[in-house]
């Protein structure tokens, strides 16, 4: 009984490995994907701030308001698209922030404590917003 239950279980698992030419989805369908799809208007609104805000940040220059306002643009996009390049950015221009201000600002430690429990990074999220009350983050 044994032998038997084996064979058919390498017949039909052969069997199954048949190379099939037939398309899994229409032609039709596909074309009116292409044709009707459009992009998400969340999307190009947050193309729009990221390419607004980051005009805005002027070379060579230490610009807190305008910096962190493209870094929350950047981290929205992530939130759209799921790209983790796009946290890895954000946390960059607020780590770069930091640096400028010495760790005078509360802010970039603030918003890097969200990034890092975005990333499962737990501990560190602990010991920045730490940082981020030493140095004084508002309590509302």
């Amino acid at each position: 009984m044994k032998r038997i239950l084996i064979g058919l279980t390498f017949i039909f698992f052969f069997n199954s490995c048949k190379n099939n030419q037939q398309p899994i989805v229409s032609v039709q369908f596909i074309d009116s994907l292409v044709n009707n799809y459009t992009t998400p208007p969340a999307i190009v609104t947050n193309e729009a701030d990221l390419q607004f805000w980051k005009n805005r940040i002027l070379p060579n220059t230490v610009d807190y308001t305008n910096t962190v306002r493209y870094a929350a643009a950047v981290i929205s996009r992530f939130h759209l698209s799921g790209d983790i390049k796009d946290v890895k950015s954000s946390d960059s221009l607020l780590k770069k922030l930091a640096k400028d201000y010495n760790g005078k600002e509360a802010g970039p430690y603030f918003s890097l404590v969200a990034h890092y429990i975005l990333e499962h990074r737990f501990k560190e999220a602990d010991s920045l917003l730490e940082i981020s009350k030493l140095i004084g983050i508002k309590k509302y």
